[in-house]
């Protein structure tokens, strides 16, 4: 008898349980397709802060220094907690013309409200805090220009997003994406003034991914972003604001009576205090999101540089100011 409870009872609990799940599914919008994963919209108002992120600005040179980078960040939103490990290689290929890097979400452990998941429409349930593997980019920087005295360092980059993130707890995308920008910066050094060198920044180019509705398969939009840095001695301080801009493509509303703009249209500020140091670089980042990225990070990360033996690309110096 007390068996029979025993199952009566799991029955009971599997059976609620099931119930909730094909609740909370009816109410979905699916507007691309009736599988679980095509009722999120892919963009970066509606996954977590890794999905889609907004690129890093560079300074348009390509250097002669191989660099590997390890990086604690946290990010947060009412509802949406995580804190992942971020880690990039960077190797010059020929020294101040070519290189190559790969960086990426080694791993992700999130907590994620059902009430977060019903407004992104994710299927599953809030599990608790999960760990989670994310997104891979692979990139090749070539220099364009460098060290002229009356034009800025240019660099062009071409960095494409594998698909080794999963989208079914809205993490990732688990579809591909393209990014194709210009770097460009100018610095400018002091002798006898407290701050050793200003530098200027910036960036421009297309970011291109894929969705997963049938009539649009693909959302893509115009680059962009600045950023100064202030170095004193080994210091500096670094501001940047940059964001992109895809073409909004709209989505049904819960009642079909409207269409809304997808939230494609994610811009950043990030703030740095950077230590620069022989062989290591710290760096501790404040990042707030405006528009369609709400999330709010902090991150403290180490890049450590080293000499490489390559062949070198002679390029003129650059006269200080």
């Amino acid at each position: 008898m007390t068996k029979s409870l025993k199952y009566l009872l799991i029955s009971n609990i599997l059976f609620v349980c099931n119930f909730s799940i094909a609740q909370r599914e009816n109410d979905f919008v699916k507007p691309h397709g009736s599988h679980v994963s095509e009722y999120m919209t892919i963009s970066a108002g509606t996954l977590g802060p890794n999905a889609l992120p907004v690129p890093e600005i560079r300074s348009g040179c390509i250097g002669t220094e191989m660099e590997f980078e390890t990086a604690t960040r946290t990010h947060w939103i009412p509802g949406d907690r995580s804190v992942d490990l971020f880690l990039r290689l960077y190797y010059p290929i020929a020294r101040n013309l070519i290189a190559v890097e790969f960086y990426g979400i080694a791993a992700e452990y999130f907590h994620c409200t059902n009430e977060v998941r019903d407004q992104r429409q994710i299927y599953y349930d809030d599990q608790g805090w999960t760990l989670e593997g994310g997104d891979l980019y692979c990139a090749t920087h070539l220099q364009i220009v460098r060290n002229q005295t009356f034009f800025p360092n240019i660099s062009a980059q071409y960095a494409f997003k594998t698909t080794t993130g999963n989208l079914n707890n809205g993490r990732y995308t688990d579809t591909p994406a393209q990014i194709i920008n210009i770097y460009f910066g100018k610095r400018f050094a002091f002798r006898n003034l407290w701050i050793s060198e200003i530098s200027y920044s910036g960036m421009i180019g297309l970011y291109i991914w894929q969705t997963n509705r049938y009539e649009v398969s693909q959302d893509e939009g115009p680059l962009l972003g600045l950023e100064n840095e202030i170095k004193i001695k080994n210091f500096a301080v670094r501001n940047a604001l940059a964001g992109y801009f895809g073409y909004e493509t709209t989505v049904p509303n819960k009642d079909f009576n409207r269409y809304e703009d997808t939230p494609d249209q994610p811009v950043v500020y990030r703030g740095e205090l950077r230590k620069y140091g022989k062989t290591v670089n710290w760096t501790l980042r404040y990042e707030h999101g405006f528009k369609d990225y709400p999330y709010q990070t902090i991150s403290v990360s180490a890049t450590w540089h080293f000499p490489t033996k390559n062949k070198v690309i002679k390029i003129q110096q650059e006269e200080s100011n």
